[in-house]
């Protein structure tokens, strides 16, 4: 099988179309919305939200139009075919349903010896008539059980896609994709002329070269461009996020986290299951690539869970630190087994539980009576108990004051 490397003269026309789309919104923006034209942290996500608006409602048309669900009408796996030469599996196969031939009692009979069915059947002490209708309901057994055999793949279109009937390149997928590397070009040269801080090495340069290469394989060199168009449906947690960075009253954790579930685990992992198991038009390398992209988005979101445990942990121990302010005005004696009034918390800002704090009582310094050693050499210690004031702990702290020999 050979592979073509270099664009044809189509495929070249579409990247200028794309790239002169890209500049002109990019540049009006920057020019004439000073909320994107003066902070260069906006400015690094025009691009961003509205390619991936566009993507969003692309992958949406692509996927709808060939990939069949459980939307779709039916259509028996016997019906399935391969154009040769071709490279995609037709989609356009009229559907005409099963039509079963209801035998009568007496056919019934006649026709036991060419039905595969229990022959203890005919062993039975019943009439004619009884013995005609439990052949025909073992009959109708029989035949539910190849409906339901039949209709397996129904039940997988159900919960996966059916990607036999979608074709590996179209038009539409071509231009879709190539929109999308022309994306990738634009943000990096925009973001070293005008946002650089804002372009990371992972994230920003890696991400993007390699999916320049992905990109630019499907178009070019493996014709895979609808497939990878059917895909670009997962960037609609991007549009969140991004508004959410743009805007924090449009910032919503809870609907980011459900968007990526739905788009990027659950629907990534049906299709990606489809391609691996129903394109066998497709090469290993690029199911592999579709396998490493699948474990990635749920390793990110992993990452994303634990981030957001970590913020509310934060914020429950920070709203518990602004309830603790404690003011000790004055100090009075009172017993130790009274307690105070002051402000009480759960918790502090090391995350420990607070003990009821002890009215502090100032003690005279105790000085006591020297000893001596085995060799006769007196020792002085004084030793002084202090309590601080503002720290509320039930425990007194021993500091040495003066150790003196005599």
């Amino acid at each position: 099988m050979t592979y073509r490397i270099t664009p044809t003269p189509e495929q070249g026309l579409v990247a200028l179309i794309c790239l002169g789309i890209h500049l002109s919104y990019f540049f009006l923006i920057k020019t004439f919305v000073p909320f994107f034209g003066k902070s260069r942290r906006n400015l690094s996500w025009v691009l961003t939200i509205v390619s991936a608006t566009v993507f969003s409602f692309s992958g949406l048309y692509v996927l709808i139009m060939h990939a069949r669900t459980t939307l779709s009408r039916p259509i028996p796996y016997e019906q399935y075919s391969h154009t040769p030469g071709v490279g995609f599996y037709r989609y356009d196969i009229p559907y005409t349903p099963p039509s079963f031939e209801k035998l009568s009692a007496t056919e019934v009979l006649g026709r036991l010896d060419t039905v595969a069915l229990d022959q203890s059947l005919l062993q039975l002490n019943t009439p004619a008539q009884d013995q005609a209708a439990l052949v025909e309901a073992r009959i109708a057994f029989y035949k539910e059980y190849d409906c339901a055999r039949a209709a397996m793949p129904w039940y997988r279109r159900a919960i996966f896609f059916d990607t036999r009937f979608q074709p590996a390149h179209s038009r539409e997928g071509q231009y879709i994709v190539i929109f999308f590397t022309v994306y990738l070009v634009m943000d990096l040269l925009c973001g070293v002329r005008y946002y650089k801080e804002k372009i990371s090495l992972l994230a920003g340069w890696v991400h993007h070269l390699v999916y320049i290469v992905i990109a630019y394989c499907a178009v070019v060199v493996i014709d895979e461009a609808h497939s990878f168009a059917a895909c670009l449906l997962i960037e609609v947690p991007t549009v969140i996020i991004g508004l959410g960075f743009l805007d924090k009253r449009l910032r919503n954790d809870n609907l980011f986290g459900a968007s990526y579930l739905v788009f990027r685990i659950l629907f990534d992992f049906a299709l990606m299951h489809e391609y691996i198991y129903g394109r066998p038009s497709m090469t290993p390398s690029t199911k592999m690539m579709g396998i490493y992209k699948s474990l990635l988005h749920v390793k990110f979101f992993y990452d994303w869970i634990n981030q957001q445990i970590r913020l509310r942990r934060s914020a429950a121990l920070a709203a518990g630190k602004e309830s603790v302010q404690p003011s000790i005005l004055d100090v009075k004696e009172e017993s130790s087994s009274e307690s105070s009034a002051a402000h009480l918390s759960d918790i502090d800002k090391q995350g420990h539980e607070f003990e009821e704090p002890k009215t502090v009582l100032k003690r005279r310094p105790t000085v006591k009576k020297p000893k001596s050693d085995q060799n006769g050499v007196t020792y002085t210690n004084r030793v002084v108990t202090t309590l601080n004031v503002q720290e509320s702990t039930t425990a007194p702290r021993l500091r040495v004051v003066n150790v003196s020999a005599s």
